[in-house]
């Protein structure tokens, strides 16, 4: 027999329908404040928990270790098993976890323990904060910085000092704006981000990902090994190569400057001063401006360059087949596959070289 949906008994149609509600708690362990005066620098090294850095501006350094699950006890044996303590000594306030060795335990999903470090502090105080598996949170951090997690993302906001150091082993990185001697920004597996970098040495390097930066100051090495690399310009000397991904630079001010990938395509908007161009598979454009010296090497691939029409170049160009156009004041050698002879005098040595392809010149547009 049939029922009839009106007829199911209530606690049935609960039994159905209700989906099962867990209840979240959060404990606080640590909840401590020292005196800003007392404190010369921060060093924090925990093993699994989030780490969250605040700008502030009070007298006080507030510590905040908080623990949430969905089972009290639970949640308070985790933290206990990573043995957390905090310590002022001679100026320097430690924050540190230690997990004893177990045997035999396995993380449970169904009821997962997190455990979160927030620091309020002012941003002139250097730090040293590493975390083993989570995620950090930065804010501005003004007196330089070491920032690790083995297995988590890491933004930040503001970093300055004589020193900045970021790493992850698997994540992505996000930075605001980093100036300081020496960057270095490092990430194995992931992506990285940045709005601006300002250092005599600028270091960025991903293994297996996607480069993204805004500003680039100083000598700068930019490296991926599977990615797209992305500028929107860069004032100094640079280093930039990928082995498998496009490089895309809006421009370049330099006095050597290299772009180099393995398999992919090269395009550099405005070059001023010196540039080294090479990729094994790919097409190069470039735009420019008031060059050095310029030179292009391509094994498979299209090279196109746009310059000025009153440009003054010294022209060396060779590939399958090279067109220039509308270029009138040009004394040399010109022929299909090759141009040796100089532009509007002589200038500038710019140098083409692709094995299996075309070099196409035109006048740049105002």
């Amino acid at each position: 027999m049939q029922m009839h949906p009106k007829f199911i008994p209530a606690a049935l149609i609960v039994m159905i329908f209700a989906a099962p509600v867990w209840s979240q708690v959060t404990l606080t362990p640590i909840d401590k404040k020292y005196a800003v005066d007392d404190v010369r620098d921060l060093k924090v090294r925990t093993i699994d928990a989030d780490i969250t850095i605040n700008t502030s501006d009070l007298s006080t350094i507030a510590v905040l270790v908080t623990v949430e699950g969905e089972d009290e006890d639970k949640a308070m044996d985790d933290y206990e098993e990573q043995n957390f303590s905090i310590q002022l000594e001679s100026g320097t306030l430690h924050l540190y976890s230690e997990r004893e060795k177990s045997y035999g335990t396995s993380y449970d999903w169904r009821n997962p323990t997190d455990i979160h470090v927030e620091i309020s502090m002012p941003s002139n105080i250097p730090s040293n904060i590493q975390t083993s598996d989570g995620d950090l949170i930065i804010g501005e951090l003004t007196a330089g910085a070491t920032i690790r997690t083995s297995d988590g993302d890491i933004e930040a906001d503001w970093l300055e000092g004589p020193m900045i150091s970021v790493k992850t082993s698997d994540g992505d990185i996000r930075i605001g704006t980093a100036s300081s001697e020496e960057i270095t920004i490092q990430t194995s597996d992931g992506d990285i981000d940045a709005d601006r970098l300002e250092g005599a040495s600028v270091s960025v390097k991903t293994s297996d990902g996607d480069l993204v930066l805004g500003d680039v100051t100083g000598d700068s090495r930019i490296q991926t090994s599977d990615g797209d690399i992305m500028i929107d310009s860069v004032d100094g000397k640079l280093d930039a190569r990928t082995s498998d991904g496009d490089l895309l630079i809006s421009e370049i001010i330099s006095s050597g400057a290299k772009a180099r990938t393995s398999d992919g395509e090269i395009k550099i908007e405005k070059i001023t001063g010196y540039v080294t161009v090479s990729t094994s598979d790919g097409d190069v454009e470039l735009g420019l401006i008031d060059p050095d010296d310029v030179n292009v090497t391509i094994s498979s691939g299209d090279a196109f360059l746009r310059m000025p029409r009153g440009l003054s170049a010294t022209l060396d160009i060779k590939a399958q087949d090279v067109s220039m156009r509308s270029f009138s004041n040009f004394s040399g050698d010109r022929e299909d596959s090759r141009i040796r002879g100089d532009l509007n005098g002589g200038g500038a040595l710019i140098r083409v070289r692709t094995s299996d392809g075309d070099v196409t010149l035109r006048p740049m547009e105002h």
